[in-house]
């Protein structure tokens, strides 16, 4: 009984080891693909709502519930799709290379007017596209 136990135990641990091996950016496209492309686009036009915002902010003192929407609208959009492409959440070292990609993007985009005008959305993309392999 213990011997079947312990073998399910190994199992369970050998697929966990085999799925943290598994390149996470193997069904990302690649920067070249019309799929990149047309995200790249999108991450484009939230960042100029973005400049647009940071104008409405600077020169009329309104503007950020426009920004707040267009952060919201982009981590939500880009975010789950970025999520979908890898399949799953990153686990052990990786958490740490994902923190410091997603959290340099929200920290950024968290400032007012800097993560208006940063285009950190299309930066981003580009550096994920990049090392796409489908």
């Amino acid at each position: 009984m213990t011997e079947k136990i312990n073998k399910r135990i190994k199992e369970a641990a050998a697929k966990k080891a085999e799925q943290e091996e598994k390149d996470p950016y193997e069904n990302v496209p690649g920067l070249g693909s019309p799929e990149a492309f047309l995200w790249l686009m999108w991450a484009f036009i939230l960042d100029m709502m973005g400049v647009l915002s940071a104008i409405l902010i600077l020169v009329f003192g309104v503007g950020l519930a426009i920004s707040i929407a267009v952060d919201i609208l982009a981590m939500g959009t880009i975010g789950v799709y970025m999520y979908f492409k890898t399949k799953h959440m990153p686990t052990g070292k990786r958490v740490a290379r994902a923190a410091k990609r997603t959290g340099l993007v929200s920290a950024i985009e968290a400032v007012p007017v800097l993560g208006d005008i940063a285009f950190s959305w299309t930066i981003y993309l580009f550096m994920e596209f990049s090392k796409g392999k489908a």
